[in-house]
C-alpha cells in the first residue's frame, strides 16, 4: 500500500461556512428585494383602497383628493350590501 494515493485527512473535511459578519452585500439583491416590495406596495394600494371606500358614506366615497382613512367607519354599507334584494 502506498500513502502516495491516500487523501490527507485535513481535506475530506466539509468547507466552514462563512459567518453572516463576513458575507459580502450584494447590492443586486439588496435592489431587487427594494424593487419588488416598491411593487408589492403597489399592486396591493387598489385592494386597500376598495376596503376603505368601502367603509365610507356614499357621498364621502368620490373626494377628491381621495382620503384613505375615513372620518368615521360606516360597518352599514357591509350589512345593506349582504342584505340586499336584487330584483
Amino acid at each position: 500500500m502506498s500513502s502516495a494515493t491516500a487523501a490527507p485527512a485535513s481535506t475530506n473535511r466539509p468547507a466552514r461556512p462563512v459567518p453572516p459578519s463576513r458575507r459580502r452585500i450584494r447590492w443586486g439583491t439588496i435592489a431587487s428585494v427594494v424593487i419588488l416590495s416598491i411593487g408589492a406596495i403597489g399592486m396591493l394600494a387598489p385592494f386597500i383602497y376598495m376596503a376603505v371606500t368601502a367603509l365610507k358614506t356614499a357621498q364621502h366615497a368620490y373626494d377628491l383628493p381621495p382620503d384613505w382613512y375615513p372620518k368615521e367607519f360606516h360597518w352599514k354599507n357591509f350589512s345593506d350590501a349582504i342584505n340586499a334584494r336584487y330584483r
